[in-house]
């Protein structure tokens, strides 16, 4: 029995799992070698950890205010806001 034949240039499974590890091996060591974005700090992975908990502080608070407004709005007020608010 004869094997089947490959096309000329395509990889076996296992040469594929390897060279597929080997890429993202490579892909992973330049993302390591990003400098943050933020400050600059260099070998951050295109963000620092300070930088990453700033940021995610500051969306929590935009989201905390956004609960806030969600809480303190206005049920009865069927104008939608200021525009139907005497001055």
């Amino acid at each position: 029995m004869s094997r089947p034949m490959r096309r000329p240039g395509t990889l076996r499974p296992e040469q594929r799992t390897r060279s597929g590890r080997s890429a993202n091996a490579d892909a992973d060591a330049v993302r390591q070698a990003l400098a943050c974005e933020d400050c600059g700090q260099q070998q951050a992975g295109g963000l620092c950890e300070a930088c990453g908990c700033r940021r995610r502080t500051e969306a929590l608070i935009v989201e905390a205010a956004m609960v806030a407004a969600t809480w303190a709005a206005d049920l009865g007020d069927q104008a939608g806001g200021a525009a139907g608010r005497p001055q």
